[in-house]
């Protein structure tokens, strides 16, 4: 089909994801009920908040009530008295003002909005987004996020003191920081003090001294490359890591000990952590000899899960990523499996996974592999080396008990 695209994320999404989670803000999108709904709970399921065991506090995300008069001569009006109203009601150190298409589109002009703001409560930070979905995918909003992020935060260039027992993890988007526990557990007993999460549940003035920090440590390309490269050129802080360093026993073991030699320190641990993970997954190895995979997720987990199933050696079919080649290569992928797919519509993916017969689909879309049914795992990730672990038990137990085929939604 020429004129018909497979859906996709948008900008909206991606700029709204990277700061929902920081603590004391409050999102507000100048535009209609609809692309609020879907944003929000994009977020809430993608960031972990449905996995909470006790009460959190989810992001603040609010729309003004955008009619059809708004969208056509704009709703500057509207968009100041409804944040009038957020800034009133929950005083938050940071609000975010998002348009989305029809917005754009009418020109609503959003920078105006947010200075005026700025003006009369100068205790806020209000930072205003051009976030239409026909701009870009939720990479692209991410890099509009961290745009941002570089001007509004970390305008100043002046860093005060190194801290050399602080760290910048980048990327962790989840609220109970799942993907990087081992990771922090390991920073912790080499003496690292401070652990920041960007674009994680940090406060805005966390954000700020995070320039400061001795290391930045990527765990998601799309969300954090861009970043640490802006970060080293603007604080001159150098940078670990790439789009999968945090999944599979060999690429963990890699990123860990390029860590600890970074901070002077040795990695005899990092080293039998290796070697008894080696020993753990032998017989999940034999078990699952010859069994067949898909993976459908977004950049991380696609590369990721791929580098888990190759170390026990399940071969993985096929590759479906929101990735493409202007963020990451697709050599990348290629590496994992021969049959390796940046864009498909939903109904002719779902097809093409039936036909191939696999053993197990491992996807973080669901959306995009209905109707096929899956298993909802997303309280536990498979990163790091007891990442690999943990899988090849869940996996050997499922065809032990089941003797069927294990679609996982992570």
């Amino acid at each position: 089909m020429v004129h018909c695209k497979p859906y996709q994320s948008c900008s909206l999404f991606g700029a709204m994801r990277y700061f929902s989670n920081i603590r004391n803000s409050v999102s507000l999108i100048n535009g209609p009920s609809g692309c609020t709904f879907y944003t929000n709970n994009s977020i809430v399921r993608l960031n972990g908040y449905f996995n909470a065991s006790s009460k959190v506090e989810i992001p603040r995300i609010y729309c003004i009530d955008f009619n059809e008069k708004d969208a056509i001569v704009g709703s500057e009006k509207k968009l100041f008295v409804a944040a009038e109203e957020l800034i009133e009601r929950y005083n938050p150190e940071l609000l975010l003002l998002f348009n989305c298409c029809v917005s754009e589109i009418v020109g609503s002009d959003v920078d105006s909005v947010a200075e005026e703001l700025s003006i009369k409560y100068r205790n806020v930070l209000i930072i205003p987004f051009h976030t239409a979905g026909f701009k870009g995918d939720h990479k692209f909003g991410m890099h509009l996020a961290i745009d941002s992020l570089l001007k509004y935060i970390y305008y100043d260039e002046t860093v005060t003191k190194i801290n050399e027992k602080s760290v910048n993890i980048l990327g962790e988007f989840d609220y109970f920081n799942r993907a990087t526990i081992e990771l922090c557990e390991l920073l912790k007993d080499i003496g690292i003090e401070k652990i920041n999460f960007i674009p994680g549940k940090s406060s805005l003035l966390e954000l700020k001294e995070a320039k400061n920090s001795a290391l930045n440590i990527i765990t998601c390309q799309n969300a954090s490359k861009y970043l640490a490269m802006r970060m080293e050129k603007r604080f001159k802080i150098p940078w670990i890591g790439d789009a999968n360093s945090l999944y599979g026993i060999n690429n963990s073991y890699n990123f860990y000990r390029e860590i600890f030699e970074f901070f002077g320190v040795g990695f005899e641990k990092v080293t039998e952590m290796k070697e008894r993970a080696l020993d753990k997954i032998v017989v999940f190895k034999n078990l699952l000899y010859g069994k067949r995979a898909v993976v459908v997720a977004s950049t991380r987990r696609a590369l990721g899960y791929s580098q888990v199933l190759n170390e026990l050696g399940v071969s993985v079919d096929l590759i479906f990523s929101e990735g493409d080649n202007s963020y990451i290569s697709k050599k990348d992928f290629l590496q994992y499996s021969k049959n390796v797919i940046f864009n498909e519509y939903a109904n002719e993916l779902s097809e093409r996974i039936e036909k191939l017969h696999v053993d197990y689909v491992f996807t973080t879309l669901p959306e995009l592999v209905a109707p096929i049914k899956y298993i909802q795992r997303p309280e536990i990730d498979y990163s790091g080396m007891d990442g690999v672990v943990r899988m090849g038990e869940y996996l050997c137990k499922l065809s032990n008990d089941t003797g069927n085929k294990i679609i996982i939604n992570d």
